[in-house]
């Protein structure tokens, strides 16, 4: 998609979990699935611009309210 010219200049994706990861280890996972899955060649560079678009935030759905504040303040900065 950002190869492609098809997403917005400003975006953010926050990937939630419940696997104690760090943003790093989150990350590392990503680029292998995309140069698994991809339908595009990998391009460093394009990665390089992406991950910076992306943040991995640890919280269960179910059992942790803290981590509905986490998120809510993530989403107001």
């Amino acid at each position: 998609m950002l190869q492609e010219n098809r997403l917005p200049d400003v975006f953010h994706i926050i990937s939630i979990g419940r696997r104690d990861k760090t943003n790093f280890s989150y990350l590392d996972e990503m680029k292998e699935k995309i140069i698994e899955f991809a339908r595009h060649n990998f391009n460093e560079n394009t990665w390089n611009i992406f991950k910076q678009k992306i943040e991995y935030l640890r919280f269960d759905f179910l059992d942790d309210e803290e981590g509905y504040t986490g998120l809510e303040n993530k989403l107001n900065n």
